[in-house]
C-alpha cells in the first residue's frame, strides 16, 4: 500500500507512453512535423525517409518501455516487502526483536556469538 501512489502515476505514465509509440509507428510524418513545428523550424518542408525511420523506431522503444513497466507493475517486480521472521525449530518467536531472536537461537544450538554476528549500536555482543 505504501507504493500505490507511485505505483498509479507508473501506470499513467506507462498509458501516455503507449498512445505515443502508437502514434509514432502509425503516423510518423505527423509526429515529425509536429516536432519541427514546435522546434519553430520554418522552411521545413517533408520529413526525411531517415527521421521517419527514427521516429518508428522511437514509437517501437517507446511501447516495449510500457509494456516493460506494465508488466513489473502486474507481477509486482519491484517493491518487495520484507519478509515476516518465522522459527523453523524452537518456540514461536515472531514477537521478539532480531537481537532477541538470534541470541535465544544461538543459545540453543550453542553456537558462539562471534559466529552469529549481532553487535549492537556500542559495537558490543549482547550476548
Amino acid at each position: 500500500m505504501g507504493y500505490f501512489i507511485l505505483d498509479l502515476f507508473l501506470f499513467a505514465g506507462a498509458v501516455l507512453s503507449i498512445f505515443s509509440g502508437i502514434n509514432k509507428i502509425w503516423r510518423p510524418v505527423e509526429m515529425a512535423k509536429r516536432k519541427f513545428q514546435k522546434k519553430k523550424h520554418v522552411n521545413f518542408t517533408e520529413p526525411s525517409r531517415k527521421r521517419v525511420i527514427l521516429t518508428r523506431i522511437r514509437g517501437v522503444a517507446d511501447l516495449l518501455l510500457a509494456v516493460f513497466i506494465i508488466a513489473s507493475l502486474r507481477f509486482s517486480i519491484g517493491w518487495q516487502e520484507k519478509p515476516p521472521v518465522v522459527m523453523l525449530t524452537g518456540d514461536d518467536t515472531r514477537h521478539l526483536p532480531y537481537e532477541q531472536i538470534i541470541a535465544s537461537f544461538a543459545e540453543d544450538k550453542n553456537i558462539p556469538g562471534m559466529v552469529v554476528g549481532i553487535i549492537d549500536h556500542n559495537n558490543t555482543l549482547p550476548l
